[in-house]
């Protein structure tokens, strides 16, 4: 639950509370731009217009630019892989229930 625990400031709290969820909910619902990894298009496009940014040196070459790291990507890990835990498996059902909150948090902000 550590975004939770940075939202509301309880980095050092042993237990959590729906009450902090409900913090953690209202401070993304008031104070946060949300993008979305599996929606990166959507996310850019978003930030564009948030931010009014606009290609103003080589359009056309900055445009390249960012069809590129939007579909491709970049700073991409190509280290060590590790195994993603299997819905069902002892060590998946342990990391959700360890970060139950922040995993509706997740499903709050991408709804």
């Amino acid at each position: 639950n550590w975004m939770v625990r940075m939202i509301t400031n309880k980095r050092n709290a042993s237990k959590l509370t729906r009450g902090h969820l409900k913090i953690a909910k209202d401070f993304i619902k008031t104070k946060v731009l949300v993008g979305l990894f599996s929606e990166m298009e959507e996310s850019v496009e978003r930030l564009d217009k948030f931010f009014k940014w606009r290609y103003h040196i080589h359009p056309t070459n900055q445009e390249k630019c960012r069809i590129k790291q939007v579909t491709v990507g970049a700073n991409v890990n190509k280290g060590k892989k590790f195994a993603t835990p299997k819905p069902g498996s002892v060590v998946y059902e342990l990391l959700a229930e360890q970060n139950a909150l922040d995993i509706e948090l997740y499903e709050y902000a991408e709804a």
